[in-house]
């Protein structure tokens, strides 16, 4: 019994594990089709993703505006749903048309904000992208209070152009308004730009071809045609290129050096055009002309066939010319050439001799003025037998050699250069040849430094001598570290002075330089200065003579009325004094204090007139405290108030013009400052709030109400008037420091400024 119950038991557990086992499959097999089920359904859904995904591209493939569909609105007329008109400050009205079928939100949010009135009183801001070389306007963030791109403020739009989806076909051309975005799709706001600078004078280009804004910038509108010279006017003030009246200027008159003239069909039908040309200098002249031009004829009605024409003619007068039109000519561009015969400075090419001018004996003559009384070398190249007439025609004799030829010639005298065919030196089965005539122009500039050479002929010589000319009385300096003895000689040769001399104004000196030991054909510098100081920084060389006299002189003449303040950059103890011409003393300061240590707390300073001269006098107290042979400086400041250049208050080119206001000013009532415009365009003055009682700002004479925000004219003259006499200054506790008040005007110039901009009514193009 216990067998058989235990085999009973072992066969239950045995259909138990069987069963545990079928369930197990079971569960397994129902398991693996769920997964198989999941798997199925996720292929299906990525399936059917990739076929909606796969159709939309292919929608938006066969719907995609292509850049080739870009229309420019110079050309093709697209639907104006709305004008805007912008009223610019200084400049007038510009109607913008709006094209909101092209790009429906972007015009939209326009309209609303010009609406709404945000663009009032808002700033402009012209601009020229480095990378395109593009002109743009757009919405200045500096000059307004909030910041455009802050999106929490502003709604984004969204971008309506090609790269993005939609079919605005509006190409960025000339005149058209485009919006301005990050570099996200959705990340314009309010800023826009105008574009100014695809037009190439012959044609409108399309701006895509060098920018690539067309596909990526929502364009939305376009400048009525007409307005768009208001733009041109704004941007070229702005670039200073407007600075330059034409209106005087006679489009008729031709210039030295290459003339591109215009031929249309009516030049064409009267076969010929009119001109005139007036030489600077006086000597041959060569004509050349374009192969539309056929003939040309000069005052005296003698006619000469074109290519090539040789006149003399004589400096400042104006000759007429007729040119006639080759029969059959098109219309358009024709170079037509002028090329003076006058010798200049440096190297200078003479025209072709050919073969046939030596046969026949030619001779080419050429001009030269000597700027002033000295010495001048003239080296020749592929050229001889050349002979110098002054002005009488009397040969001018000199030093000569094979190549080179020295004469002393007379300051403002016109000589001619006989250049015969015959000495060319042509080269072995050569037809022609090049000349050259190089010309060494012995003198020195005032003030500025110069770079000059030695050959070695001059050096075993040993004395070399150019020529300059005194602009002033007084004692000049003649400075070189590698030149060692200059000499100053009158023009008969007596010497007056080695480094150093005093001069009469308006005579010609030579300036002798023993040039032994140096090396040939290496640059040296050598440069002159004259006892007048200019507004700005002058070097002032104190000499072991202004040593023994103590004291040092200069000149200076004033170019404006009104005070001027001078500072010496000059280690020890001195007095300051400026005289006027007739000897007065109008102002002496003293900068020492009462330990005998030099005060740098306050600039002397005087009221001068305009054109008058002044002498000034360093007076040198403590000799011990100079340098022998060293340059110090002395700053002038007149009237004049500087336009700040800064982009920012933090730039370090801020320019405040600071000033300070003392007992003598009080004593003057009325201080005057003088700004003058650099460039048309919109400027303004900031005058601080504690003088604006104190402060009048007249434009050519005319007082003006308001004068933070105002067009000028280059060249205007504004004055800012300061009633002195009406401020309270603040004493000092320091004796060698003058009572004052210091304040500060900043003259900046300003962008341009819309007005108002309003939605005008629809009108036809």
């Amino acid at each position: 019994m216990a067998k058989n119950k235990k085999n009973a038991n072992y066969v239950t557990e045995k259909t138990d594990i069987a069963k545990a086992q079928k369930n197990k499959t079971k569960k397994g097999k129902k398991a693996k089709n769920v997964a198989l089920n999941t798997l199925y359904v996720v292929l299906a859904t990525v399936a059917v993703v990739v076929l909606i995904t796969g159709f939309v591209h292919i929608f938006k493939a066969c719907t995609k505006t292509t850049p080739r569909e870009f229309l420019d609105p110079q050309e093709h007329s697209f639907e104006v749903t709305d004008i805007v008109e912008l009223e610019l400050d200084g400049y007038g009205k510009v109607r913008i048309e709006l094209y909101g079928k092209e790009a429906p939100e972007t015009v939209a949010n326009f309209k609303k904000k010009v609406e709404e009135g945000y663009f009032d009183s808002k700033y402009l801001t012209v601009s020229t992208s480095t990378s395109t070389e593009y002109i743009t306007f757009s919405h200045s963030i500096e000059k307004n209070e909030e910041d455009d791109h802050d999106h929490e403020n502003h709604e984004v739009l969204t971008g309506e152009f090609y790269d993005n989806n939609f079919a605005n076909r509006i190409s960025h051309t000339y005149g058209v308004i485009t919006m301005v975005r990050g570099s996200g799709y959705y990340s314009s706001t309010t800023d826009f730009m105008i574009l100014t600078d695809d037009y190439d004078g012959d044609e409108y280009t399309y701006a895509n071809e060098k920018t690539g804004y067309d596909g990526n910038n929502a364009a939305f509108g376009k400048v009525v045609a007409a307005d768009m010279e208001i733009i041109n006017t704004m941007v070229k003030d702005y670039q200073g290129k407007s600075d330059s009246s034409t209106s005087d200027k006679d489009e008729n008159a031709l210039s030295n050096g290459t003339n591109k003239i215009e031929i249309d069909a009516n030049d064409i039908k009267t076969t010929y055009i009119d001109r005139t040309f007036t030489p600077e200098y006086t000597g041959e002249y060569i004509f050349t002309s374009g192969a539309n031009f056929t003939g040309l004829i000069i005052d005296d009605g003698e006619s000469q066939t074109l290519g090539t024409v040789e006149r003399y003619l004589v400096a400042g007068t104006e000759y007429k010319f007729r040119i006639a039109i080759k029969e059959g000519a098109t219309a358009g561009t024709v170079n037509f050439i002028i090329t003076d015969r006058v010798l200049e400075a440096g190297s200078n090419s003479i025209s072709t001799i050919t073969s046939k001018d030596k046969e026949e004996g030619k001779i080419l003559y050429y001009y030269y003025t000597a700027p002033v009384t000295g010495e001048y070398i003239f080296t020749f190249t592929s050229l001889k037998d050349i002979t110098v007439n002054d002005k009488n025609g009397v040969k001018v004799e000199g030093k000569a050699t094979d190549t080179t030829l020295t004469l002393n010639l007379t300051a403002g005298e016109l000589y001619t250069f006989a250049v015969p065919a015959t000495g060319a030196q042509f080269a072995d089965n050569s037809t022609s040849v090049n000349g050259k005539i190089t010309v060494d122009e012995r003198y020195f500039v005032i003030n500025e430094e110069e770079t000059v050479k030695f050959t070695k002929d001059e050096i075993t010589a040993g004395t070399v001598v150019y020529s300059f000319v005194a602009g002033v009385d007084g004692k000049y300096v003649v400075s070189s570290t590698d030149i060692k003895e200059i000499k100053i000689l009158d023009q008969e040769g007596e010497e007056l002075g080695t480094g150093y001399a005093t001069l009469e104004a308006g005579k010609t000196y030579k300036l002798s330089m023993a040039v032994t030991g140096l090396t040939a054909d290496k640059e040296y510098k050598l440069q002159i200065l004259e006892p007048k100081l200019s507004v700005g920084d002058t070097d002032v060389t104190i000499l072991q003579s202004d040593l023994d006299a103590k004291k040092v002189l200069y000149t200076f003449v004033a170019e404006l009325s009104g005070k001027h303040v001078f500072s010496v950059d000059v280690d020890g103890t001195q007095v300051f004094r400026i005289y006027d011409a007739d000897g007065k003393l109008l102002n002496e300061y003293n900068e020492t204090d009462k330990s005998g240590v030099v005060s740098k707390k306050v600039r002397p300073y005087a009221f001068l007139e305009k054109e008058k001269t002044y002498t000034i006098e360093l007076e040198l107290t403590d000799t011990n405290a100079f340098k022998k042979d060293t340059e110090y400086t002395i700053t002038v400041d007149d009237p004049t108030l500087d336009l700040n250049t800064a982009t920012s208050s933090t730039s370090s080119s801020w320019v405040d013009n600071s000033i300070a206001i003392t007992n003598q000013d009080k004593a003057q009532k009325k201080v005057t400052y003088v700004f003058t415009a650099t460039s048309t365009c919109m400027y303004e003055f900031v005058i601080p709030t504690d003088m604006q009682n104190y402060v009048s700002i007249y434009r050519n004479g005319e007082k003006l109400e308001k004068y933070d925000y105002l067009k000028l004219n280059k060249g205007d003259v504004c004055e800012v008037v300061i009633e002195t006499e009406l401020i309270n200054v603040t004493a000092t506790s320091d004796p060698a420091v003058e009572a004052s008040k210091k304040t500060s005007i900043t003259v900046s110039k300003s962008y341009p400024r819309i007005a108002k901009a309003v939605v005008a009514n629809k009108t036809a193009k």
